[in-house]
């Protein structure tokens, strides 16, 4: 009874490293094979229906590559490649212009495997999960040995005997898992770098046809085109900022001659009317100054003539005399307006 109970125990390792074995190649082969299998297929799809378009017009292709790349897990990889095409126009046989476009950057900067391939696939694990199958394997051994060892009996004969039998038959079981999980080790490795190059060169191909799609690479002619367009741009640009500023002066200048006419007006008005005012005063004083002096010496001359010649002078001459000296008066008394100058 005692026996068959340490033949049970001495089971326990090797079943441990079985059980951990089975699900780490399960989860090898859903996880990672099938995933990279789909992805190979993918890229392969996507290769060639790019090169499908290796003879199509130059001005044509982006849009063909949007439309492959659409809906695709590669999409957003596209459209930030896209963004670097630089475009350029172009004339073409029949006279037309057309555009077409120049790479700036190289696909494969946007295209990485450590984007496309790595990180879907977790590739980081699983190229280490080899190692890890092999030192369960180590353990397993390891763990046999022990529990063999635990159970050893010398006190007689018939004990160490069967010791050591049920040691061997422990030593035999926990190698027989070590060499499965070393196996499985170099399966798990195998398949998992066949599939990544699989993956692999399938991108790499990607990215070459998409490269070739479009020109690379700086000439002569194409320089001297991006300065003819830059110099273009920049005068434009020039010009309108010029227009702006022309247009903002000529709007602040307005303002202020007009501003400045209307405060001109103003003190031309105000100047004229005191001119105005102190010439009618001047014009008056003189006026009264000649106006009364005459009279004063005609009122004189007539009063003369009334004293010495009062017994004949009629009624009517007096009233006449009266008159001529009322008025003298206030002629001399009231101002004389601006209007009776």
């Amino acid at each position: 009874m005692a026996t068959s109970f340490a033949n049970v125990i001495q089971l326990v390792p090797p079943a441990l490293v079985v059980t951990v074995l089975v699900y780490a190649l399960y989860a090898f082969f859903t996880k990672y094979m099938s995933p990279a299998k789909k992805l190979a297929i993918t890229l392969l799809w996507i290769r060639d229906t790019v090169n499908t378009m290796r003879n199509s017009e130059p001005h044509i292709r982006q849009a063909g590559l949007n439309k492959i790349f659409k809906n695709t897990f590669l999409e957003e990889n596209w459209k930030e490649f896209s963004r670097t095409l630089h475009e350029h126009k172009f004339v073409d046989t029949d006279g037309t212009v057309k555009v077409r476009h120049r790479s700036t950057v190289p696909v494969s900067c946007f295209f990485t495997a450590s984007a496309i391939i790595d990180k879907p696939l977790k590739v980081q694990y699983f190229k280490h999960l080899p190692g890890i199958l092999t030192g369960v394997g180590i353990i397993g051994t390891f763990a046999g040995l022990l529990f063999g060892l635990s159970n050893f009996d010398a006190t007689t004969p018939d004990s160490i005997n069967r010791s050591v039998g049920l040691l061997l038959s422990g030593v035999r079981d926990a190698f027989y898992a070590s060499a499965f999980a070393i196996t499985a080790s170099m399966v798990v490795t195998h398949l998992e770098k066949l599939s990544y190059q699989r993956c692999l060169n399938n991108l790499e191909e990607l990215n070459s046809l998409v490269g070739k799609m479009f020109d690379s690479g700086v000439i002569e002619e194409y320089l001297a085109t991006l300065e003819n367009q830059n110099i273009s741009n920049e005068i434009k640009r020039f010009g309108d900022q010029l227009n702006e500023s022309l247009k903002e002066l000529n709007k602040t200048m307005n303002l202020n001659s007009r501003n400045y006419a209307e405060t001109l007006c103003k003190d031309l008005g105000k100047a004229m009317q005191d001119s105005n005012d102190r010439l009618a005063n001047q014009i008056e004083n003189s006026l009264v100054r000649q106006v009364r002096n005459p009279l004063e010496s005609f009122t004189d001359i007539v009063s003369k003539n009334v004293q010495t010649k009062g017994g004949s002078t009629n009624s009517s001459q007096k009233e006449i005399i009266k008159k001529i000296i009322l008025a003298n008066k206030e002629s001399s008394d009231a101002p004389m307006t601006r209007e009776e100058v």
